[in-house]
């Protein structure tokens, strides 16, 4: 049982927080799950590889979006603090960064720079893209193959 995470209320529904202080570049969970062919007839769902996904299982399927995170993915499945997270804060990370095809959905985050529709990597600011390719929070899949600067 991870002990540095809980579920509560959060942005939407559910959320997960941090239990303790979580320093950044430490690891804060690694999403676990059963290998999905369609994920358009499945809830929480983590793409994985192009056309790969994952319906992902445990506490772990409570971490909400944010356009403003503070954890993204270091691999496929691997969540990392991007900054200093403190103890009872909502960890988010930015579900643009896994997401290589063409699902999307409203986002519900409130943070100032909302972008107010969560979609496909390739979609971001370029800017936004660079900072996060920079950050090493988008899995190099994603990265190979839907980096389509403008």
């Amino acid at each position: 049982m991870n002990k540095k995470i809980y579920v509560d209320k959060g942005i939407e529904g559910f959320g997960v927080f941090a239990k303790k202080p979580i320093r950044s570049g430490e690891t804060i969970l690694v999403f676990g799950g059963k290998e999905i062919v369609n994920p358009r007839t499945d809830n929480y769902i983590l793409q994985t590889g192009k056309n790969k996904y994952m319906r992902v299982n445990g506490r772990e399927r409570f971490v909400n979006h944010s356009c403003n995170p503070n954890s993204g993915l270091k691999n496929s499945t691997t969540l990392v603090a991007i900054r200093d997270i403190s103890k009872g804060d909502e960890i988010t990370f930015d579900y643009s960064t896994c997401v290589g095809d063409e699902w999307k959905m409203k986002c519900l985050c409130k943070s100032k720079n909302c972008r107010k529709i969560i979609k496909a990597f390739r979609y971001l600011p370029k800017s936004l893209k660079k900072k996060y390719i920079k950050m090493k929070i988008v899995p190099r899949w994603v990265d190979l193959y839907f980096y389509c600067p403008k």
